[in-house]
């Protein structure tokens, strides 16, 4: 609760072929260890899987609990979002993407901040110095649709001052779980630190993967890269695209996880 206003963080979710929140890692399913990230937030006072009212998604009742309800709505996630809040009441809504277990709850908390105190009716995360999938978008109950018509970018100042060191990189980390190539990087993330998904954990997982070396026979303006991308094979262009237009010179690609 935040200034006497409750808080839902509402998971949109389908259970279909794309979705891995019942995937194990450990005594974890995925949708467990995304619910922890919510849950470490301060202000948020409850987090409701929405979920289209289809017999399958009775599956998510195994992740009920007192801080955590299943909503079951409308096929169209929109609609669906709408109900959800006036089910449950909620005054300010946080939506996340499903099948993200990178949710940070020091982050939402500073939005919810920055949101209260620049009274704004919704607030946005989406910049290009935050991977897509730990980007949000919160809003007050009565302002779904000024919340829906909002496309733009945003390069919030005390967002760029956490990302300043990664911002070319940012936008490339795969975050999501969604995918079969996406499933094998996070479980070799949860193989070296388990359930504790925080930033710092996040950043040393990339950095043991895409070493940078220097050789005193590369001309000053250049930088030689061993590289190992730990991405999922779209990003693979992106990122060596990056280098080399910083001047980096490529040694090799291992492209196998």
């Amino acid at each position: 609760m935040i200034n006497g206003q409750y808080v839902l963080a509402a998971i949109q979710l389908h259970h279909n072929a794309y979705d891995c929140s019942f995937l194990e890692f450990g005594p974890d399913k995925l949708l467990n260890i995304q619910i922890g990230q919510l849950l470490k937030s301060k202000y948020i006072d409850e987090v409701i899987i929405n979920v289209p009212d289809d017999e399958i998604n009775r599956k998510f009742e195994c992740f009920v609990s007192d801080k955590v309800h299943v909503f079951y709505g409308s096929f169209e996630p929109d609609q669906r979002l709408d109900e959800a809040v006036n089910h449950f009441n909620g005054d300010i809504v946080v939506n996340i993407y499903g099948n993200q277990p990178f949710n940070q709850a020091d982050i939402i908390d500073t939005a919810l901040d920055h949101m209260i105190k620049e009274k704004k009716v919704y607030y946005s995360t989406f910049s290009f110095c935050l991977p897509a999938r730990l980007s949000f978008k919160i809003f007050k109950r009565g302002y779904i649709k000024e919340y829906y018509c909002d496309k733009n970018d945003y390069q919030h100042p005390w967002l760029l001052k956490h990302w300043k060191r990664h911002l070319g990189l940012a936008e490339l980390w795969t975050t999501g779980v969604y995918s079969e190539e996406t499933v094998h990087i996070f479980r070799d993330f949860y193989n070296m630190f388990g359930s504790e998904t925080t930033l710092d954990n996040l950043f040393e997982f990339y950095n043991k993967f895409n070493v940078f070396e220097s050789h005193s026979e590369v001309c000053n303006h250049q930088k030689r890269i061993l590289f190992y991308p730990a991405f999922e094979e779209s990003y693979t262009f992106d990122l060596l695209n990056f280098f080399l237009r910083k001047n980096y010179i490529v040694d090799f690609v291992v492209n196998d996880l």
